[in-house]
């Protein structure tokens, strides 16, 4: 059996060999579809979000000492970045699981790291 050097030109082949050398060159490219965030919504009431951080940080299991008075995430003291602290905290406690961001329809799921919005101050560290 004779072996010739023709050049294989087809398009599935060059396909086939670019996509090898990218999944070789960059095994896991991530623009940021692994980092998912529970947020209020714009919408959500006020009276609405404090029962969220009531739950969260009694029957939720969360220590919510960091947004309480003198705590790293205390600040800015609005019952909206409290509530996307409490919530969120609970949200990757608890796996990142979409349903685990329902709150009575206060929370939505979001690709936005709730910290770098809210403006959190001090040492509050980003989620």
């Amino acid at each position: 059996m004779e072996l010739s050097n023709k050049k294989i030109t087809s398009p599935f082949f060059s396909f086939l060999f670019i996509s090898s050398l990218l999944i070789q060159c960059f095994p896991y490219v991530s623009s940021q579809g692994d980092k998912k965030f529970c947020v209020p919504k714009p919408e959500a009431k006020d009276e609405k979000l404090q029962a969220c951080i009531k739950w969260v940080c009694k029957e939720g299991g969360v220590d919510c000492g960091p947004i309480n008075a003198g705590g790293a995430c205390f600040q800015p003291n609005t019952v909206r970045s409290r509530a996307a602290w409490a919530m969120n905290a609970y949200f990757q406690m608890k796996g990142k699981a979409d349903a685990m961001c329902g709150f009575s329809g206060a929370g939505v799921v979001s690709s936005t790291d709730p910290s770098k919005y809210l403006a959190f101050f001090g040492q509050c560290k980003e989620f």
